[in-house]
């Protein structure tokens, strides 16, 4: 029983070692991917890992790719959370979805410095376009009309 309870224990600690650098791999994967590709960021964060992490960051990014590596929901949520661009605020704003408001409000909730920027770039886009859709407007209306000085 002894030499059973020692097995179960090793195994027990190497599995906690592996979640332990699965995680610490998925976060310098999010550090690193989460700059622009081929910018000097990505490159200076490439270069700073080790030979052993950039190894298993390649092997990460390869076994996600692959579908052999799952991301857990608590992961891509955190990761959405952060990759959420201002495109897929305004495809919010602007869709007649069900549950689309509900998003944005978890969006507001967890990045609010972002989602103010986001609002108001969005607000300020509306006014330029309702301004320039009554400028026309008015244009129009009159273009036809003869000037008939009275």
């Amino acid at each position: 029983m002894n030499i059973i309870s020692k097995g179960l224990k090793k195994r027990k600690r190497d599995k906690a070692k592996m979640n332990y650098d699965a995680k610490r791999i998925s976060r310098l994967y999010e550090k690193v991917y989460n700059t622009p590709p081929n910018s000097p960021e990505r490159i200076a964060a490439l270069e700073k890992l080790s030979e052993s992490d950039r190894t298993a960051l390649f092997d990460y990014s390869n076994g996600l790719l692959s579908g052999r590596i799952k991301i857990e929901k608590t992961e891509v949520s955190e990761m959405e959370a952060g990759t959420k661009s201002y495109e897929w605020y305004k495809e919010k704003m602007n869709s007649n979805e069900s549950g689309t408001m509900k998003e944005v409000s978890q969006f507001a909730m967890q990045c609010p410095e972002l989602y103010q920027q986001y609002r108001k770039r969005h607000q300020q886009e509306l006014d330029r376009e309702r301004e320039s859709r009554n400028r026309k407007l008015g244009e129009s209306k009159h273009k036809n009309k003869i000037n008939i000085a009275r």
